[in-house]
Formats: structure tokens, sequence, C-alpha cells
């Protein structure tokens, strides 16, 4: 707590201890610390992960952490919670000999099956989690009533349940030893005062990678979140700087990994801290209890200390109403979501992270791969994708297209069959030299294949081709060549060069488009072609066509749509004047 404090951006989140690394840290325990002692392992895994999280910080590649959706981190925080109260239950109803860190369906399972061996510590289990629901609900209905003191008054339940349940195990264990589970001696003082061990190194390093992960997520939804709330900014790499000083120092002082914590967050935001010194105050009570009243909290009840944590657990469980939202927004964060939670509570934390992760990433490759490319029509004066127009307006001859990505190799080879296949479908193939067929081409002509769609002649001859790129950021070399290919394809369509224009172009993709152009000379060849046509020669008849297009080579860019057709039908009409001279 101190160390955070002097290198944090968050004036509320206060930093230690949470359920869910808590929680996490045991489960990597049973899977990778086999032989080794329990607080060496955690004291490990702590010095690891700060490293790792400061080296994070000083390369400052917290923009990673925004590839994790909030829906993931919804998911498994929901996920870990239930998780966490499952795994309370059997302390909650005095029931021994429960495995609790095995998955929470199996632990479930547990307890039905031994409901016949339910003690007296049940009880004040749910007594406990009784009084604090009354006690939460009742402060929020003063506080409704307009009794702001309400508000402090409510934080103080957890405090008041444990002195008042703490007292009755006390008075009747005095009176018949053991009738209730105490969490029993609790050294005083810092007795972990010293350098962590690194004999199992690569068990802990193997552990601490999703100890990583789970708490830089936690602590930075925890620190956005209150930023929000009050109205600053934080900075994620600075925080996840804190945070690895915090881990990296702290596994010197017996201290397991530490994050940002909701719960607390929450008492110090509502509190009015101003500035993060007021972290001091808090750790200074946490010495003081650590050195003065470890004799005190060994008569803790442990049904009464599960009950608080139960209750105090159910904040990070997202309510119906924010699932609801996700289901009405997106079906692929709803799933995310879903995903999170699920396979946390059925196998565990850690399984549950990476699923999720996983299926985000699958996601959001595919959105990259398979972007929507529209073909646009004129409605009063805007273009609009035709799908959603029920009448529009368009020039003949002159296909309009807008990708809705930047374009990059996992998607060129997208855009560039797509381009051509409703070009294929619904323009008029135009005549073409004779040339040998290929061997993998069929006899008969194949609709979806470009070069030998059997089109009708009702169909209109195309003149022209716009790309809208007010969607699109980047283009790699990739993009490019699939603009070349494009191209080259569209010459052999229409068995002459064919205006390719480009609308509503980024000033900073010029260069790469001119790059384009330079690509697309006649006898320029990038790569090697198949079937490179032959120079052509027009007839008088196709004169106009052939000036048109070297008219409108001169200029590629234009600021809208609208521009970029109103160069074509002027380049046209200057050809037809140009032609006629010549002619007479």
């Amino acid at each position: 707590m101190f160390l955070y404090l002097f290198f944090a951006t968050s004036k509320d989140v206060t930093i230690g201890p949470t359920a869910v690394v808590s929680q996490l840290v045991g489960q990597v325990y049973t899977q990778y610390g086999q032989g080794i002692d329990p607080v060496i392992f955690a004291t490990s895994t702590a010095i690891i992960a700060g490293f790792i999280e400061l080296a994070i910080g000083l390369l400052n590649l917290g923009i990673l952490v925004d590839f994790i959706s909030t829906p993931v981190i919804a998911g498994f925080t929901s996920g870990a919670g239930i998780t966490i109260i499952v795994q309370q239950t059997p302390s909650l109803l005095g029931i021994r000999g429960i495995d609790t860190n095995q998955a929470a369906f199996n632990v479930l399972i547990e307890v039905f099956k031994n409901l016949g061996i339910t003690t007296i510590d049940a009880t004040l289990g749910f007594s406990t989690v009784v009084f604090l629901l009354l006690w939460i609900y009742g402060s929020r209905a003063l506080v409704k009533r307009g009794h702001q003191w309400a508000v402090l008054f409510g934080q103080a339940g957890n405090f008041v349940a444990l002195v008042l349940f703490t007292l009755v195990s006390y008075l009747v264990n005095s009176s018949k030893p053991n009738t209730f589970r105490v969490v029993g001696f609790i050294p005083s003082g810092l007795n972990y005062i010293k350098a962590p061990s690194f004999d199992n190194i690569g068990k802990v390093f193997s552990a601490a990678g999703v100890i990583v992960l789970v708490s830089i997520m936690e602590h930075i939804a925890v620190t956005k979140s209150f930023g929000r709330v009050n109205g600053y900014n934080v900075d994620p790499n600075q925080e996840i700087i804190a945070l690895g000083l915090t881990n990296f120092l702290g596994s010197f002082f017996g201290g397991f990994a530490a994050t940002g914590s909701f719960s607390r967050s929450a008492v110090k935001s509502r509190s009015g801290v101003k500035t993060p010194a007021a972290g001091i105050f808090t750790a200074t009570i946490v010495l003081i209890s650590i050195f003065l009243l470890t004799n005190v909290f060994q008569h803790i009840p442990n049904a009464a200390l599960s009950g608080v944590i139960i209750v105090a657990i159910t904040d990070l469980i997202s309510r119906p109403d924010v699932v609801k939202n996700l289901w009405n927004t997106s079906f692929t964060d709803f799933l995310s979501f879903w995903i999170g939670a699920i396979v946390t509570i059925f196998t565990s934390i850690e399984t549950g992270i990476y699923a999720a992760v996983g299926f985000t990433a699958v996601v959001l490759l595919y959105n990259i791969a398979r972007p929507k490319i529209q073909v646009l029509g004129k409605n009063q004066n805007v273009w609009k994708p035709v799908q959603d127009l029920n009448k529009y307006e368009s020039v003949p001859g002159v296909a309009v297209f807008r990708i809705e990505e930047s374009i990059t190799y996992p998607n060129a080879h997208y855009f560039n069959e797509t381009v051509k296949e409703w070009v294929a479908s619904k323009t008029k193939k135009q005549h073409q030299e004779e040339r040998e067929k290929l061997w993998c081409e069929f006899e008969k002509p194949i609709t979806r294949d470009f070069h030998d769609a059997w089109l009708t002649q009702d169909k209109p001859a195309l003149r022209a081709v716009i790309f809208d790129f007010s969607s699109v950021n980047h283009i790699d070399s990739s993009g490019v060549q699939a603009l070349v290919d494009i191209k080259r394809d569209l010459d052999l369509h229409t068995s002459k060069p064919l205006p390719v224009l480009f609308a509503n172009v980024k000033h900073d993709l010029i260069p790469i488009l001119k790059e384009y152009q330079k690509l697309v000379r006649p006898n320029y060849e990038v790569t090697p072609m198949v079937n490179q046509p032959k120079a052509y020669n027009p007839a008088l008849e196709e004169a106009i066509e052939a000036a048109a297009e070297q008219h409108v080579l001169s200029n590629i860019f234009f600021d809208s749509i609208d521009d970029a057709i109103a160069h074509i039908e002027l380049a046209s009409n200057d050809s037809l004047s140009q032609v006629n001279t010549q002619v007479s």
C-alpha cells in the first residue's frame, strides 16, 4: 500500500489481496505447487509477477490490455465470484472434508451429498448473511430518504457483523469449548521478511503468467471504473508499473500477488478521498492490526467469515440488466461473457480466462478477415448501402464500393474476390480476344468464375469502379497487390483499361495508392501474371472510352463519390469532342 500510493494515478484504488487473485493463487498452487511450501510458493509468484508487470509497464505495453474486452472481464469475474461463493459454502455450513480447490460444480455436488452432516456453525453462517443483507438494504433505504450519513453506515456492516458474531462465538466457546470452529492462531508482526526463494523457478514461472494476466485485468478495470465515476483519467502503463513495484517489493515482506480491490476502493471513494495519499492511513491501520489485534482475529468464527465473504462477493457478479444489455448490443459480447463465466465455474479461473480471451481473439480476427464490403447507391443526395434502401439512384455502368475496414493481408484476398464476383454477376462481359484455355478451366462457363462468367446482354457494361475509402485507415503491401489484381482483372472483364477511382481517401494513404498507380501502368509487371493481356489497340468506335480512360487516370483521388462521378462524365464529354475533331 505504501509503495502503490507513490506511483499511482488513481486516488480511489486500494491495492492488496483480492478474492479473485487469492482464489487463483490457490488454484495454481494445487496445479503447480506440489511439494512446495505454500508461503514460499505465494511469495515467489508475487516477485515474478511483479517483475513481469514492471517490464510491461516500462515498455509501455499497457495497450495490450485493450485487447481484452469488458465482457470478458465481466464474464470471468462473475464466474470467479460464483466459484468463490460455492467454495465458501462448506465453511458456511460447517461441513468438513470437502476439497474446495476443485471446480465449483464439483464442490456444489459434494455439498449436496453432505448436507446431512451440517453442524451448528451453519446458524452463525446464515445469521451473518441475513444480518448483512438487512444492514445493506436498510442503509440503502435510508439513503433514498435523504439520510446521507447512511452511506458510511452501510459500509460499516462487515465490521459490525464480525465484531458481533466473534463476540457470540467467543462467549459460547468459553462455556462450551469447540462449539464453533474459529480461524485459530495468527502470528503477529512481519515474520516473513526475507528474499523469496527461487528453488522451484520453473513451476513458479508457469503459475505466474496467469496471475499477471488476471491481476492486470482486474486492476485496470478497477482504476478505469473509478476514474470514470469521479471524472479523472488514469495512465494504464503507470498503474501497471505501480502494481509491479508493489508485488515485487511486497514479496520480500511475505506478501503475495496483489491488485486493485473493487470493494475496498468503493469504500475509499465514498469516503471522499482527494489524493492517493489516503493510502497512508489505510496502510497504517493494517500495520497496527497486524501487530496488536491478531489475538482478537483468532476468535473469528469460520462460518461468520464465510458469510461476510459471500455477501461481499455478490458485488462481483454482473447484474441481469448488464447481461441483457450485452444481448441487445452485441451477440458476440454476450457469448464471450457466458464463455468466461461458464468455463470458469466448470473448470478454473485460468481456463475461463483463456477460453474467453481466445474466443474474442477469434471474433476480432474474423471481423478483420471478413469485413463488410458494400455496394452504394444514392438516396436523397447521400450514398448508402443498397441493401438498406428501397429506392436509390445509380450511375449506369459505374459501380461504387465501400469497405468497412483497413485493407491488409488477412482480408486482401476476400476483398479482391468479393469485388470481382459482384462485377461478374451484375455487369456485361465485353468482347475479349481469343486466348488459349488454362488447364484448370472448365469447358463450360461457371457463373462464379470471374473470367468465364456467363453474362446476358441486358446487363450494363462496366464503365468505371469507385472505391469509397472513408473507413480505410491502413493499406499494407497485400492490400496494394489486391487493388492491382482487381484493376487487371477488371481490364480483362471489360477488354479495355477501366477507370478505378478512389473517394474520401485519408491523406496518409495517398502515397501508398500512388505506388498502386505505378504498378498498374501499362507494361509494368510487379508479379508474374498468367495470361497477361496484349497491348490494347482500340477501334475507332472505342476511341471515346480509351481517351476517357487516359484522362481519368491523370487523377484518381477525389474528396467525394460525386466528385469522382463528375470527373468520369466530364472525361467522357471532353474525349468525345476530341475524337470528333480528329475525325473531321
